[in-house]
């Protein structure tokens, strides 16, 4: 019996194709997610902020004195331990501080100490100057509409625990 040699050859990509994923929305978002996330993480670091989730804290508890700590986890859709070990972390580093709540004894208000004040508003700056750099591709016009899609999607998805 004469038995064929099989040759098996790998085939060399030159260029993905990424079309098959293109057409999805979360794929799409995942993508750019990634670069804003990065970008904000890395222009953050300067501030000693951990991140986009320290920022965002410090910015709801900045437009909002007083917020609980359970408000927070619901509108940034964060279990309430990361919560716990968040608002702590920048606590000890004097940019927040908790005080007794107006009308319920269990719950403390959050509020930003003066450090925690000019934090925000530098780092608010450095943000902004992120989304418009990562966005500069697209008018004004385009980028309220991305913006307003986007808020669109997870504030009306009912697996969304947060958004309000």
């Amino acid at each position: 019996m004469i038995q064929k040699a099989v040759h098996q050859f790998a085939i060399q990509v030159e260029t993905v194709n990424t079309s098959s994923l293109e057409m999805f929305i979360g794929y799409n978002t995942k993508r750019v997610s990634s670069l804003v996330m990065n970008a904000v993480e890395t222009r953050l670091q300067k501030f000693g902020l951990h991140g986009p989730i320290d920022f965002s804290v410090l910015n709801l508890v900045n437009f909002n004195p007083g917020i609980t700590s359970s408000q927070l986890c619901h509108a940034l859709s964060i279990y309430p331990p990361n919560m716990v070990a968040i608002v702590r972390c920048l606590e000890v580093r004097n940019f927040l501080t908790k005080r007794k709540h107006l009308t319920d004894r269990r719950a403390q208000g959050l509020y930003l100490t003066q450090h925690g004040s000019e934090l925000h508003a530098e780092s608010q700056q450095v943000v902004a100057d992120a989304d418009a750099d990562l966005t500069g591709v697209l008018t004004t016009a385009e980028r309220l509409l991305l913006n307003s899609l986007l808020r669109r999607i997870y504030v009306h998805c009912p697996e969304s625990s947060g958004g309000d």
